[in-house]
């Protein structure tokens, strides 16, 4: 069975808590508001991603930022859920600012940059950061 995981950053301590993941309500003051758990923990709405693939015991989340290994021009990619297309893609910086601009990407034309998501391509791949913890890396 494949393993499903989430990850989240905890709201109260600022760490990292990995998962099952669940929407749930909250109690304030006023009512009710929708909040999101990651294994009993409420987390920041934007730092949950799914576990994508973990390869011997080297875990890809959604929302990593990686370099490739490419000794001549290595390129950061952000591991990037493509909605549209239901999958999982590495996105260039680029790629992956347009696609939270505009909300759809058009794979056809991106896809020489688009790394694929399989075992060979996992070993030129080194995760160096996240989407929440890390933005500056998009620059």
């Amino acid at each position: 069975m494949r393993e499903i995981e989430f990850r989240g950053k905890d709201k109260s301590t600022g760490k990292w808590v990995y998962g099952d993941l669940t929407h749930t309500m909250g109690v304030t003051d006023t009512g009710l508001r929708p909040r999101i758990m990651v294994a009993g923990y409420e987390v920041f709405e934007d730092s949950g991603g799914q576990l994508v693939k973990n390869f011997h015991g080297k875990k890809f989340y959604e929302g990593d930022i990686a370099v490739t290994n490419d000794k001549d021009e290595p390129i950061h990619v952000i591991l990037t859920w493509i909605k549209q297309n239901a999958m999982f893609a590495w996105l260039t910086v680029d790629e992956y600012i347009d696609y939270h601009h505009s909300g759809s990407i058009d794979i056809d034309n991106t896809m020489f940059w688009t790394y694929a998501f399989d075992d060979d391509s996992v070993k030129g791949i080194r995760v160096i950061g996240n989407v929440f913890d890390d933005k500056y890396l998009l620059k």
